[in-house]
C-alpha cells in the first residue's frame, strides 16, 4: 500500500478492515492519528510520512477467522 500525493502538501488517509484491525508502528510527521487497534485507522501527513506509515502497517484478523479477508483505503 502506497500513497501519491500528486504535488498535495498534506493528505488525510483512512484504511479500513473487514474481519481485523490494523495499526502502524511509525506515526512520526502524521497528524489525527485516530483508531489504532481498531477496524479503521486515519491519519493526515505528507506523501513520504504517510509511506513511512503504511510500511509499518500491521493487520491482526479476528480471532478464528480462517477466510481471505480485505481491508479498502480511502485518500
Amino acid at each position: 500500500i502506497g500513497v501519491s500525493a500528486n504535488g498535495s502538501a498534506s493528505i488525510a488517509y483512512t484504511i479500513t478492515a473487514v474481519y481485523g484491525t490494523l495499526d502502524v508502528a511509525s506515526v512520526t510527521g502524521l497528524t489525527g492519528v485516530s483508531g489504532r487497534g481498531t477496524k479503521s485507522l486515519s491519519f493526515t501527513g505528507s506523501e513520504a510520512d504517510l509511506n513511512a506509515a503504511l510500511a509499518t502497517l500491521a493487520y491482526t484478523p479476528n480471532t478464528g477467522f480462517i477466510n481471505a479477508s480485505t481491508a479498502g483505503t480511502q485518500p
